[in-house]
């Protein structure tokens, strides 16, 4: 039987065959004011972007034309500020009708809506913090989430911050009137469930480990042979090849960023330079997107794999990291999801899992046979297997 649903929660019927359910404000008390974040920025987005357009705009002409370059840097400044509002003092609609699952993100006149065709849906999920450990939702506390498998990678996200009970309830609700909404599904009556999944943190995917010792063409490591063991010398990728997206999009970011600048210097108002100070973050995040970039791209590393001990030395632009394990404190040797995708698709890395402790995660972004044929010499000297990373916190050099 099917537990009521609360009182918090107005459902009102839709005619002919349609219902709206009505959530109140989240109760995520203090977490709230993480809206502010985004709100500001937005703001600091907005705020530039106006006044680039005024400053432009003074020149008549073509300076009008320049003042529509300022349009999608204020359209960019409204959405993280509707995030934050939303965030900030938002509720939930959730609305089944015409056989489409609607929700509507709420506040004032601020909406975001996604939708979803009910008969795609073959399970509804309450996701709740796993006790056992460190998860996805544990800044939620005892709240938790609900989704729907709807035959894809990730979930239709229906709800997120309201009790567990409340959602649990919201889902069986949902799961009966989607079977009568649509009768002609290939599913037998009361199919849909409900069921509760504790989400853990970073789940592990496997990945194919291949054991060919042949040092694929074109890999610029350097092999050195020593008494008792070898020397990998893994070069630097370069930045062009690892990070050459991130570095032409922080190269135009501060070009832009360089024009504003100059515009304002250029009009000598005092309006103007008092908005200079708004301009900073701005600077900040091109120069962080162009460090993070070359500092990608300058990273060497070298493996020492003698005796029964390994050793890796992660060179970086300023600093120089070491981590030594010895044979018997290795659980394995693979290469697997570093945890960053570029366009939904994972970039790999080395991986040395430790019996105790965090996974070891290196050289991320490299040619993935290339990655394979170090485990697979590491493996070779030190007779480690290749499992996947086990689950905890991943230590990433």
């Amino acid at each position: 039987m099917n537990a009521p649903l609360p009182a918090a929660i107005a459902v009102r019927e839709l005619r002919p065959d349609g219902v709206r359910y009505e959530l109140p404000r989240r109760l995520i008390g203090r977490l709230r004011f993480i809206g502010l974040l985004p709100m500001g920025f937005g703001a600091c987005l907005c705020s530039v972007a106006v006044f680039w357009a005024m400053q432009a705009s003074r020149g008549g002409g073509f300076g009008w034309v320049l003042a529509l370059f300022g349009l999608p840097f204020l359209y960019g400044g409204c959405k993280p500020m509707a995030l934050g509002l939303l965030i900030l003092a938002g509720r939930c609609e959730i609305e089944l009708r015409g056989g489409v699952l609607r929700v509507t993100e709420r506040c004032g006149l601020v909406r975001w809506s996604r939708r979803q065709p009910a008969d795609a849906i073959t399970r509804f999920n309450v996701r709740v913090s796993d006790s056992a450990g460190a998860t996805a939702l544990s800044f939620l506390g005892d709240l938790a989430a609900l989704d729907a498998d709807c035959g894809k990678p990730k979930g239709f996200l229906i709800a997120l911050g309201y009790p567990r009970e409340w959602l649990h309830a919201l889902g069986d609700d949902l799961a009966s009137r989607c079977n009568l909404a649509t009768p002609g599904r290939v599913l037998a009556p009361h199919k849909l469930t409900v069921e509760t999944v504790a989400e853990p943190l970073r789940q592990p995917k496997p990945f194919a480990q291949a054991d060919n010792l042949n040092q694929p063409a074109g890999s610029e490591v350097t092999l050195e042979p020593q008494v008792d063991g070898f020397t990998l010398h893994v070069p630097p990728a370069g930045v062009w090849r690892s990070s050459r997206f991130l570095l032409i999009f922080g190269v135009v970011w501060c070009a832009f960023c360089a024009l504003f600048t100059w515009l304002m210097i250029s009009t000598k108002d005092r309006m103007s330079l008092l908005a200079m100070p708004f301009l900073a973050p701005f600077w900040a995040i091109g120069i962080v997107m162009i460090f993070v970039a070359i500092k990608s791209g300058r990273r060497r590393a070298t493996i020492r794999a003698t005796g029964d001990r390994l050793c890796i030395t992660y060179t970086g632009v300023f600093r120089t990291q070491t981590r030594e394990w010895s044979r018997d404190e290795i659980a394995a040797i693979c290469t697997g999801p570093s945890g960053t995708e570029i366009n939904h698709v994972p970039l790999i890395e080395l991986q040395i899992c430790p019996r105790a402790g965090g996974t070891f995660g290196l050289l991320a972004g490299r040619d993935t046979a290339e990655l394979q044929w170090i485990a697979a010499v590491l493996r070779q000297a030190l007779g480690a297997p290749p499992a996947t990373a086990a689950d905890g916190l991943r230590k990433t050099g």
